[in-house]
C-alpha cells in the first residue's frame, strides 16, 4: 500500500510528526509510525521477477510466526502449509522457500507482488533483504 513511493519527508503536523510521501499519483501523508513500510520504488518494478537467491535470502531470515499468513497471502492453505512443516520436520526456512518457489513458478514471481505480501502480513522489515547485492 504504501511502498509506491518515491520520496519520504518528515514534518510536524498537529504536534504529530507525519511522513509525507510523493507518489506518481500525487502527494500523501502517512502517519510517521508507519514510515517503516515505505519502499523506493527505484529499487523494484512489477515486471522485475525475484530470483532464487532473493528468495533463499528472505527464507533464511523469515520469522516462523509469519509463515503461515505469508503460505495464505501467496495463494496456499493453512493445510499445505501445515502439512509442508510436516514434511519439512519443522524446518521453517526450507517450508519458506518451497512456499516462495511454488509461488514463484505459479505466478511468474514479481517483486511488487511479493513486497505487497510481506507488507500485508506486517514483515515489511524483511523488504530490504529483497534488494541487497
Amino acid at each position: 500500500m504504501y511502498q509506491h513511493t518515491e520520496k519520504l519527508t518528515s514534518l510536524p503536523v498537529r504536534n504529530k510528526n507525519w511522513a509525507f510521501a510523493t507518489s506518481r499519483n500525487g502527494f500523501s501523508a502517512i502517519p510517521e509510525i508507519k514510515k517503516h513500510l515505505v519502499v523506493s520504488t527505484t529499487k523494484m518494478s512489477a515486471n522485475i521477477p525475484v530470483s532464487e537467491v532473493q528468495l533463499q535470502r528472505l527464507a533464511t531470515e523469515f520469522p516462523h510466526d509469519k509463515y503461515g499468513p505469508l503460505c495464505l497471502k501467496l495463494g496456499g492453505t493453512s493445510n499445505q502449509a501445515q502439512n509442508r512443516l510436516v514434511k519439512l520436520n519443522n524446518d521453517y526456512p526450507k517450508a519458506v522457500m518451497e512456499v516462495l518457489i511454488a509461488w514463484k513458478n505459479r505466478t511468474g514471481g514479481y517483486m511488487t507482488v511479493l513486497t505487497n505480501a510481506l507488507n500485508e502480513i506486517e514483515a515489511a522489515g524483511l523488504i530490504p533483504l529483497l534488494h541487497v547485492k
